[in-house]
Formats: structure tokens, C-alpha cells, sequence
């Protein structure tokens, strides 16, 4: 009879740690799923960072020519980004993923 119970004991601890590796491995793919599936933030950014320099070149703290050469540039890096995030989907797609 005391094997008995101590049979299902290591049973029932047995069962407890699956379960609790199991919650730990969920919440761990839920939270490398939530990184790799969030939007990329660079236009937002981008967006914001251009506010800040029009209120700087309305401020007089920086000439026209500075403002446009600073958003030239911001655009520049947007626009390759955007590329590239375009190119690397379409490689995916080529080979068979989406």
C-alpha cells in the first residue's frame, strides 16, 4: 500500500512539472511571437523626428538648408529601408515563402 502511494505521488510530481514547463514554454513563444510579429516602428519614428526638426527650424535654431538637408536624408534612409524590406519578401517569396 505505501508503494502504492508513493507511486502516485511521483506520478502526480511528474505531471505538475509537465504542466509548469508547458505554461513556461507558452508564455516564452508568446513572447518571442509578440518581437518578431510587431510592426517596425521606423516610420513612426521617422514621422516624429520630422516634427521635431520643423519645430527646431520654426525656433531659428536651425537654417532652412540644414532642415532640408536633414529630412534629404531621413527620407533617403526610409526609402532604402523600405527597399530592403521589399526585397527580402519577394526572396522569400521566390523560394517558396511567404
Amino acid at each position: 500500500m505505501a508503494s502504492s502511494d508513493e507511486a502516485r505521488s511521483r506520478v502526480v510530481i511528474a505531471v505538475g512539472a509537465l504542466i509548469g514547463l508547458c505554461l513556461v514554454a507558452g508564455v516564452a513563444i508568446l513572447i518571442a511571437r509578440k518581437k518578431l510579429l510587431a510592426p517596425d516602428h521606423a516610420a513612426s519614428d521617422q514621422g516624429s523626428l520630422l516634427d521635431q526638426l520643423r519645430a527646431m527650424r520654426d525656433r531659428g535654431e536651425m537654417s532652412q538648408q540644414e532642415f532640408d538637408q536633414a529630412k534629404a536624408s531621413m527620407h533617403a534612409k526610409l526609402k532604402e529601408g523600405l527597399m530592403n524590406s521589399k526585397s527580402n519578401r519577394n526572396q522569400g517569396a521566390s523560394k517558396g515563402k511567404v
